[in-house]
């Protein structure tokens, strides 16, 4: 399997300060390895806003680009609401994404890593996505320890 991360902090102020974004590549990193998973490429979106569309952000299209092209067969991502922050968004790509092969790999959901290779994974994508604007929009950009 071969892999592409992304990474994304919201604010200008982390972007510049890299807070969190080499937190989360570490981590990427760390779960690729213990997963026996080839890493290609980290992409990070610094500066941008979780409620945009992935498809809207640069490091969003040259992702969806690269796994077009078949650069890579999964994504691996820290927490689900560093890509997603709009249920239809997230449910929507992940299907596409399973259509054509890709698997998507979330190494913190909740303290547990998931994938979509699984049904479990798929169930747990889908329950996780349906709440996320109401509860990350409400809370301020990178709360979470990383």
């Amino acid at each position: 399997m071969k892999a592409i991360g992304y990474t994304r902090c919201s604010t200008n102020e982390q972007a510049d300060s890299g807070l969190g974004l080499d937190a989360q590549s570490e981590r990427i990193k760390a779960y690729c390895t213990m997963r026996g998973i080839a890493l290609a490429d980290i992409i990070t979106d610094a500066g941008v806003s979780g409620g945009k569309a992935l498809a809207t952000r640069d490091g969003g299209q040259r992702l969806l680009s690269d796994l077009k092209d078949k650069r890579a067969d999964a994504v691996v991502m820290l927490k689900l609401d560093r890509m997603f922050r709009n249920a239809g968004d997230c449910l929507n790509t992940v299907e596409r994404w399973e259509k054509t092969g890709v698997a998507l790999h979330v190494v913190d959901l909740g303290g547990n890593a998931i994938d979509t290779t699984s049904a479990a994974g798929r169930l747990a994508i889908s329950i996780t996505a349906l709440p996320f604007r109401r509860v990350f929009r409400s809370q301020p950009p990178c709360t979470y320890r990383l």
